[in-house]
């Protein structure tokens, strides 16, 4: 169950970057972005996760990960700024799921072993 979980959610972080990247060289997208105004965002370019990103790479994003009941989504897409490859990032996505869900489900048996 936790590899399956796992590997879904690295699968669809795999595919939503490839669809990030896709839509960066698409070039109606690059028209319509040049006029509108810009939109804010999220993840500051010169902020901490960037700089966490580009110390400690695809292992950083495993340890980010790995943290229970943490949200992954800001994770994952501040990893996908160091733009590193697909398989990389598709793998220590899956480790850090694991390690998470594993963490998850020792804190529970943890907290009902007691009652």
């Amino acid at each position: 169950m936790i590899g399956c979980s796992s590997l879904g959610k690295a699968i669809g972080s795999v595919v939503a970057l490839r669809i990030g990247v896709g839509c960066l060289r698409f070039g109606p997208i690059d028209a319509l972005a040049e006029r509108l105004p810009p939109a804010p965002s999220i993840i500051d370019p010169n902020g901490r996760l960037v700089d966490h990103v580009r110390r400690y790479g695809c292992v950083g994003l495993v340890v980010v990960l790995a943290i229970p009941f943490v949200p992954a989504t800001a994770d994952v897409y501040g990893f996908s700024v160091i733009r590193t490859n697909t398989p990389k990032f598709g793998f220590a996505v899956f480790l850090g799921t694991v390690f998470r869900l594993l963490a998850v489900v020792g804190a529970v048996g943890a907290i009902l072993s007691i009652f």
